[in-house]
């Protein structure tokens, strides 16, 4: 299944983010960003390809601090 990366600002950023997704049903993984971001933070929530949108939207609903960078999964 191809998955994309929504890189968050913490570690703790991407656990509660994986909370958050659980409870609209997405299933995320808290994983070690491969390609560092802007802002220097190593962290990522991986999600499926056809909801990152979706889950990007609830977590800036639900207060997850974001970067707004996705890096897509193989």
């Amino acid at each position: 299944m191809r998955k994309r990366c929504i890189a968050v600002r913490s570690v703790t950023y991407a656990q509660k983010a994986v909370e958050v997704l659980q409870k609209y049903d997405i299933h995320g993984t808290v994983q070690r960003n491969s390609v560092r971001s802007a802002d220097g933070c190593g962290w990522c929530v991986a999600v499926p390809f056809t909801q990152s949108e979706t889950a990007y939207g609830l977590l800036l609903r639900n207060g997850v601090k974001v970067t707004g960078e996705f890096y897509d999964l193989s």
